[in-house]
């Protein structure tokens, strides 16, 4: 997955990079920004994580559970 991948992901769900931050539990948005500028690889965890995410979004079941779980 590209750093371009990555990011055109998050603009998919509609999410800023502290909302994927969070839908992806991760600890620290520089990492989830680190991802989208390439200076980082996400690891194989990550990647099925934001693929779960797209894929989630595209069959219907996560559409509104992003926004109340990034609002925590």
């Amino acid at each position: 997955m590209t750093p371009a991948d990555i990011k055109n992901a998050r603009l998919a769900l509609g999410l800023s990079q502290t909302q994927m931050r969070k839908a992806m539990c991760l600890t620290s948005v520089m990492t989830y920004a680190k991802w989208e500028q390439g200076t980082t690889k996400p690891n194989a965890s990550a990647i099925s994580a934001i693929e779960m995410l797209i894929y989630m979004h595209e069959i219907g079941v996560i559409d509104g559970w992003i926004a109340k779980s990034s609002a925590k």
